[in-house]
């Protein structure tokens, strides 16, 4: 009976444990209480998927202005980085969807 129940426990932890997509470099992953997202071996927890893609936009603008020294350059910057991000949205999505297709 014990053997039939680690069975059933990881089989359950597979189960509620899903790799979603991969993102600029994060890996997004859904357990039962939350969405979660590593890059370089950090973990963060959010509690929908729309504040995964918020953190994940942020972050890609942030690594873009860190550099910047005007306006103009810190709008271009922040117009290339959502351009990015909304091209590997896309890809990822399409992915995504082929994957539920099968």
């Amino acid at each position: 009976m014990n053997k039939q129940s680690q069975e059933k426990g990881r089989a359950t932890k597979l189960a509620n444990e899903k790799k979603i997509m991969d993102l600029c470099g994060y890996e997004i992953w859904r357990d039962p209480l939350n969405y979660v997202t590593i890059k370089d071996k950090k973990y963060l927890y959010f509690s929908t998927l729309q504040n995964v893609l918020i953190d994940i936009r942020n972050e890609l603008i942030r690594n873009k202005l860190a550099g910047v020294e005007n306006l103009e350059k810190a709008i271009s910057a922040i117009n290339a980085s959502d351009s990015r991000f909304l091209e590997a949205l896309s890809v990822s999505l399409a992915g995504l969807g082929e994957e539920f297709r099968a």
